[in-house]
């Protein structure tokens, strides 16, 4: 009987030491920093320029994985350039990921829509700030490296109080 009994409690801690090993890349720890280009989105602009921080790490089985404060510029001279400051939660572990955030666009230069523009573009009160979503998934590899976003960015136009629907996506790397 007490045979059986660690027989059985070997091939548990076998089955547990594969298991740990089979999860070393969802494990490993997420990357500090991200430098992404993103298109459409959160800057409510054609194109932009992101830093991202991550600035907590939730322990393994939470339902988020990390929290992250990121900012960025609106980089197209056609439009108004705003700076989106947004706080986003990264769910789920592994390369690929539920993103959640909310934050602020803050007006820095103001600029007539060309024309060409107005049809991709929302079109905006000209509000010094509006506030800002993210809804979307990210692939971003735990080791770091190539990331890739595409999210809904809804806005509301603090000028106005309109819903403004909007998204985009964004390609960086992570380290």
């Amino acid at each position: 009987m007490q045979t059986l009994q660690w027989f059985c409690a070997s091939l548990i801690v076998l089955g547990a030491a594969e298991m740990r090993s089979q999860d070393a890349e969802a494990m490993a720890e997420p990357k500090r920093y991200a430098l992404y280009s993103e298109f459409l989105g959160n800057a409510l602009g054609l194109t932009s320029i992101h830093a991202e921080a991550v600035l907590g790490r939730f322990e393994r089985g939470s339902l988020f994985e990390t929290f992250r404060v990121s900012a960025g510029i609106g980089i197209a001279p056609i439009q108004n350039n705003y700076v989106p400051i947004m706080g986003r939660l990264i769910f789920l572990q592994g390369s690929g990921h539920l993103e959640l955030g909310l934050g602020l666009s803050v007006l820095v230069a103001e600029r007539p829509p060309q024309e060409n523009t107005k049809q991709l573009l929302p079109a905006m009160s000209g509000s010094d700030v509006n506030v800002t979503g993210v809804v979307g998934y990210r692939y971003e590899s735990p080791s770091g490296g190539f990331m890739f976003r595409v999210a809904a960015t809804p806005t509301i136009d603090m000028g106005t109080k309109d819903f403004i629907p909007f998204g985009g996506f964004s390609v960086g790397w992570a380290w």
